[in-house]
């Protein structure tokens, strides 16, 4: 059984990645268990990618996680109806222009399929694990 995170046990900044259940107990995000998990075949291939086309393995990772996070962060302004005055900054060249693109696709797939909106960013814990859900959408 997962149970929403009350506004008093949100995440604990001290601990990244946790979050307090309905008993208080911290418990780690979904994400932090994943990433524990050895993923060597993709090591591999980033590896022989970044060798083929001499490329800094950390830093493409490191803009491409930036460029993640951006899209993100518009998707949620936009769900939320808050996105007017906000402005992408240029963090490498393309970079604006990168989050536009994708931005973009989200909006062309949110205006054609016309979902509902139910939950936006809801944060969940149960007894061993929690995590946060980016949108729950009815269609």
């Amino acid at each position: 059984m997962y149970e929403r995170c009350n506004d008093m046990k949100l995440r604990d900044p001290e601990l990244l990645h946790m979050y307090a259940n309905a008993d208080g107990v911290m418990v780690p995000s979904v994400t932090h268990i994943i990433n524990i998990k050895s993923k060597p075949a993709l090591v591999s291939m980033a590896n022989a990618i970044g060798k083929y086309q001499n490329w800094d393995i950390k830093e493409f990772m490191g803009k491409k996680a930036l460029l993640g996070t951006e899209v993100h962060k518009l998707i949620e302004l936009f769900l939320k109806n808050e996105l007017e005055g906000y402005e992408v900054q240029e963090q490498y060249p393309g970079f604006i222009r990168q989050s536009m693109i994708r931005f973009n696709n989200f909006k062309k797939w949110f205006e054609m399929l016309e979902p509902e909106l139910i939950e936006s960013e809801l944060q969940l814990a149960g007894k061993e694990y929690g995590g946060t859900l980016d949108s729950i959408f009815k269609f």
